[in-house]
C-alpha cells in the first residue's frame, strides 16, 4: 500500500515511539520533525521533482525510528559576510540527542575556500549533552564582491554509523570600495600663458565595479580627460588633467589637487597633488624686475 494515507499513520506511530523513549521531546514538534527528517533513509527521485531530497515522491525518505532514537542534532548557522582576506568564524552547536553516551567524529568538507576545524573528534558525551564546534574560513584576498562559498560540517557517531548530522554554512564576500591615483604627487615645468598636462593612473583597488568622477581643486581653467570612468575590480586607466597658466603669472609655483570621487557614495576616493613650476619668459623679466 502507498500514499499519504499510509505515510501518516507510520509517522504518527514513529512519533509515539520516539516520545515514549524520550519523554522530554513530547510536544516539541519542530525538534521531533527534525530528528525524524535527519535520521530517515534518504531516497532520491526525479519522478515528481528535481533530483535529491526531500522530493515529492518519498519526502525525506524511509523512517528509521532507531536512528532517530539514537540521534544527533547539529544546529543550522546563519551565513556571514567577510571582507577579502579576512577570516570568518562560525560556532555550531551539537547535541547528543540519543539515550546513551557516545563519542563523535567531526568532518569538514571545505568547499573552494580554505576552512579549518578547531578539533576533529569529541570525548564521550552523555545523553542530551551539548558542545560547540568552531570553524574558521578564510575569504580569498582576490574574492569579488557578492560571491560566496559553502562548507559542510558532518558529525558522526564513532559506534553507530547511522548516527550522523550535517550542516551547510555559507560565507558571502562584502563589497569593498576603493581607488588610487598614482603617483600621488606630480610636477611639471610650464611657461605662463600655456597649458600644463599631467597624466596619472587610476586603479580600482576595491572588489566591485565602481564609477568615478574627476574634479580639480584650484582656480585655474582646466580640462579633465576622462571626466568620469567606470572600472571593474582591479582594473586601471590613465587619466589626464590639463591646467591653463595665465600669461602674466609671476608665481614661482602653483599647486592643484586632482580628486576622484566615488559617484555611488559621493565620497572622495583618491587624490593627487599637482604642482606647476613656473618658467618666466625672458620678455617678462624687465617687468618682473621692476
Amino acid at each position: 500500500m502507498q500514499g499519504t494515507s499510509m505515510a501518516a499513520p507510520h509517522v504518527a506511530g514513529a512519533v509515539a515511539l520516539l516520545w515514549s523513549a524520550r519523554p522530554e521531546l513530547k510536544n516539541h514538534i519542530t525538534l521531533t520533525e527534525q530528528l525524524l527528517d535527519d535520521s530517515a533513509v534518504h531516497l532520491e527521485s526525479t519522478a515528481c521533482s528535481d533530483a535529491g531530497w526531500p522530493n515529492n515522491t518519498f519526502g525525506y525518505g524511509r523512517l528509521d525510528i532507531q536512528a532517530a532514537l539514537y540521534g544527533v542534532l547539529l544546529s543550522d548557522v546563519p551565513s556571514q559576510s567577510g571582507d577579502p582576506g579576512s577570516r570568518v568564524t562560525y560556532t555550531l552547536h551539537f547535541t547528543n540527542t540519543g539515550i546513551t553516551s557516545d563519542s563523535f567524529t567531526i568532518a569538514l568538507d571545505p568547499g573552494l575556500w580554505s576552512s579549518a576545524l578547531a578539533f576533529a573528534s569529541t570525548g564521550l558525551l552523555t545523553a542530551n549533552e551539548s558542545m560547540s564546534i568552531t570553524v574558521n574560513t578564510l575569504v580569498p584576498a582576490d574574492a569579488l564582491a557578492y560571491t560566496q562559498d559553502t562548507f559542510t560540517v558532518t558529525v558522526a557517531s564513532q559506534t553507530k554509523p547511522q548516527r550522523t548530522a550535517a550542516a551547510f554554512v555559507t560565507t558571502n564576500v562584502t563589497a569593498v570600495r576603493g581607488a588610487q591615483l598614482s603617483p600621488s604627487y606630480a610636477q611639471q615645468f610650464a611657461r605662463p600663458g600655456s597649458w600644463v598636462t599631467y597624466t596619472l593612473r587610476l586603479t580600482n583597488t576595491g572588489n566591485v565595479t565602481q564609477s568615478y568622477a574627476l574634479g580639480l581643486i584650484g582656480s585655474r581653467p582646466a580640462m579633465l580627460n576622462p571626466y568620469s570612468a567606470t572600472l571593474p575590480a582591479g582594473q586601471e586607466q590613465d587619466v589626464q588633467a590639463s591646467v591653463f597658466l595665465p600669461p602674466f603669472l609671476l608665481e614661482n609655483a602653483t599647486t592643484y589637487v586632482l580628486a576622484w570621487y566615488d559617484t555611488f557614495t559621493g565620497t572622495l576616493a583618491s587624490y593627487a597633488q599637482l604642482e606647476a613650476l613656473v618658467v618666466i619668459h625672458p620678455l617678462y623679466l624687465p617687468l618682473v624686475l621692476q
